[in-house]
């Protein structure tokens, strides 16, 4: 499919996948509404502009390759990026690559921590077992990180959340990997007024290097809904950026990560994360 493309855009409408699903869209069906609204509408003018007159990432074809990859009913766990990678890597899921590089970037550190060797830096193995890797904005200019910041993915993804949080009756867990995607979770849960946190732990960590002090809280929570007990649980988390590299350093001082902790505390969305192909 060539970038120009535009038939890939929204494929809840448009592309062969959803069609020979007889319209559920893998489950993801409870989004349908965004594509009919206003910013749906808007947001597909600008990306088909967009793809029409310069390279954007990832390819169209791989948009919503996370939600062809993760039927709704199987989500177990959604980690939470802020934007694709601004270049050929980008295979539309959060952190993982369509082609190895050698770059010092955010899934090298994330595969440090979880000890796996990154010869395949493809992530489709976590979405096989109900991991949804989100970013908060799907697409992103060549060359240009947060260029689509404001073009309107936040509504949909915001609408992604929402679903998951009140559709879905078993546990799911939350991985928000950095500010953006902390603040984007947040603005959410400040509009749905019923969703209330319960702290389980929070871990704070102090990275001094020269005359610069990074501080971060990692924080875990657990959301409940009216009178029902928790099923939602949240971890906040250092971006695994290899330019403030909070997140190794976490791993390192408390000898854990999001990873550990969605397995350790919740066995029943336990996830193979070695399993990365």
């Amino acid at each position: 499919m060539s970038n120009n493309d535009t038939k890939a855009l929204f494929p809840f409408k448009t592309d062969k996948f959803w069609e020979e699903d007889d319209g559920k869209h893998n489950g993801w069906d409870v989004l349908s509404e965004f594509f009919n609204s206003g910013k749906g509408k808007d947001l597909a003018k600008k990306l088909k502009e967009g793809y029409n007159k310069e390279t954007i990432f990832p390819a169209q074809k791989d948009i919503f390759r996370a939600f062809k990859l993760t039927p709704f009913e199987k989500v177990k766990v959604v980690i939470l990026g802020q934007d694709p990678y601004p270049d050929e890597r980008a295979d539309g899921l959060c952190f993982s690559q369509k082609i190895n590089s050698n770059k010092n970037d955010s899934l090298k550190w994330i595969f440090r921590v979880l000890k796996i060797k990154d010869e395949n830096r493809q992530l489709a193995g976590w979405s096989k077992q109900g991991v949804l890797l989100l970013n908060a904005i799907l697409t992103v200019k060549g060359g240009k990180a947060g260029s689509h910041k404001s073009i309107g993915w936040q509504e949909f993804t915001k609408r992604t959340i929402n679903a998951i949080l009140k559709n879905r009756d078993g546990e799911v867990g939350f991985i928000l990997m950095g500010d953006e995607a902390i603040k984007l979770f947040n603005e959410l849960l400040s509009n749905e007024t019923k969703y209330i946190k319960n702290t389980l732990g929070c871990y704070a960590l102090d990275y001094k290097k020269g005359k610069k002090c990074y501080e971060k809280n990692y924080e875990l929570y657990n959301l409940s809904f009216d009178d029902n007990s928790p099923k939602i649980h949240v971890i906040e988390s250092p971006h695994p950026s290899p330019i403030t590299p909070l997140f190794k350093l976490f791993a390192e001082r408390f000898k854990d990560s999001p990873f550990n902790i969605i397995n350790n505390q919740f066995p029943n969305i336990a996830i193979k994360w070695e399993a990365s192909l």
